[in-house]
């Protein structure tokens, strides 16, 4: 309850006392650009009196709606008894500096001041960098130049959304801003933009640089080492990458030129071909080498004899099985002849030897089997049977 009271009387006391209250509302321009200033009042007598503009140096720029100083840039954009907004175009350096606002409805009149704030644009922004493509694994640097602004600008060195580190910011004798940026060239980021930014209350710029890192061939084989066959097509390629483009790339066999293109070709190979091909490539930074083993193997001779049937051919086997089996019935063939011999011989000459008394008398119960030729005697008589 008692806060109502309050309030109640303060209202009151500013009824009696024609007391008001004035505001006013600066602003931040770019240089050449326009600028507005507002002032306005409340309070019991808000609509008595009038509000009047002077600019830094004290000159009247208007007093209610009436323009005092005869200057196109100024403007009145809005008047009311108790509201004044001026426009200010075009602005200069000159026009840099706090505006008053005066209410000569109050006794004594009531003074506001705003300033007006004249940003300064950075120039347009200068990279500097290499000029060819830069070494794998080298430290280089980038510069990005622009003028500080008003109020000054932040300059910065990033890479896909994020800051770089290792930098470095310099302001020359003409208010020049310098943002130097040590890079370590990657491959991996070959072809990555850098920008440098500038951020300003005015809004931001930026300017990129292509970073382009120079590397020396690698070399890629379409093939493994291996082995082909004698009297096989054979292609090999010798695939070369690398910044600036490679200029040369060929083969060698020993220390002998072997093709002077990425492409070893061989149209029927041979026992000879077998051996090391390097692939050497080369471009402005320096030269990279493989090497490529070809291994031949002979083509091997089979002799084959084709058995027709009513249906189809039996397999024919390798030449080393009918040798084997040419000297077993050569051998058969030997016994068999030896058999049918000793079985002739035998069939002409058998028989046996032996003695008795005479013709008429019969056998001895003894009987002596002599040699076939009849070599052996029995008493001087000889008998053959």
């Amino acid at each position: 309850m008692w806060k109502v009271l309050l309030i109640a009387l303060y209202i009151s006391l500013c009824s009696l006392g024609g007391v008001s209250t004035l505001h006013v509302k600066g602003a931040g321009a770019v240089l050449g650009g326009e600028g507005r200033l507002e002032c306005w009042k409340d309070g019991a007598d808000a609509q008595v009196g009038s509000l009047e503009w002077r600019d830094p140096k004290g000159n009247m720029l208007f007093f209610g709606k009436d323009k005092a100083l005869q200057d196109p840039r100024f403007q009145m954009e809005l008047w009311e008894l108790n509201v004044s907004i001026i426009l200010l175009k075009d602005l200069q350096y000159k026009d840099y500096g706090n505006y008053t606002c005066t209410d000569y409805g109050q006794s004594p009149p009531l003074n506001r001041s705003v300033p007006l704030v004249l940003w300064i644009l950075p120039k347009p922004i200068g990279i500097s960098g290499p000029e060819h493509e830069v070494m794998e694994n080298i430290w280089f640097n980038l510069s990005c130049t622009t003028s500080i602004g008003s109020p000054p600008a932040d300059v910065f060195w990033h890479k896909e959304g994020r800051r770089l580190p290792n930098q470095t910011i310099s302001v020359d004798e003409h208010g020049n801003v310098t943002c130097n940026v040590s890079i370590l060239a990657q491959l991996p980021d070959d072809g990555t933009p850098l920008h440098c930014v500038v951020n300003h209350l005015s809004g931001s710029s930026s300017l990129s640089w292509l970073l382009s890192i120079g590397y020396r061939p690698k070399l890629q084989i379409s093939k493994a080492n291996g082995s082909w066959m004698e009297g096989q097509e054979l292609k090999v390629e010798c695939r070369a990458n690398g910044r600036p483009s490679p200029y040369k790339t060929e083969w060698f066999r020993g220390e002998t030129p072997f093709s002077s293109s990425p492409l070893l070709h061989f149209s029927s190979l041979s026992m000879s071909d077998a051996g090391l091909y390097e692939c050497l490539s080369v471009n402005t930074l320096g030269q990279a080498r493989d090497v490529f083993k070809l291994s031949i193997e002979r083509l091997r001779t089979v002799t084959s004899t084709t058995i027709t049937t009513n249906t189809s051919a039996a397999p024919v086997p390798s030449s080393d099985w009918l040798l084997v089996a040419g000297a077993v019935c050569l051998c058969l063939f030997i016994l068999l002849i030896i058999a049918v011999a000793t079985a002739r011989y035998l069939n002409n000459h058998k028989g046996s030897y032996v003695t008795h008394e005479g013709r008429v008398a019969p056998f001895d119960s003894e009987v002596e089997m002599l040699t076939p030729n009849g070599a052996a005697t029995h008493d001087g008589k000889e008998f053959f049977m």
